[in-house]
């Protein structure tokens, strides 16, 4: 009986861990999008707009 506990544990410790990597890995795609949009303003606001059109396309 104990042995299925440890092991029910382990199950939602790996699903807890591989749920905070695919949250975070969204995360930084958002950060990442976000600064580059950003960046391109910088620059000119027709590249911006080409550059929106492309990271919103995933």
């Amino acid at each position: 009986m104990a042995l299925g506990a440890a092991s029910m544990s382990w199950n939602l410790n790996t699903w807890r861990s591989r749920l905070r990597l695919a949250s975070a890995l969204v995360l930084l795609s958002f950060v990442i999008c976000h600064l580059t949009a950003h960046s391109f303003l910088l620059i000119s606001f027709e590249r911006a707009d080409a550059a929106l059109d492309l990271l919103m396309t995933p």
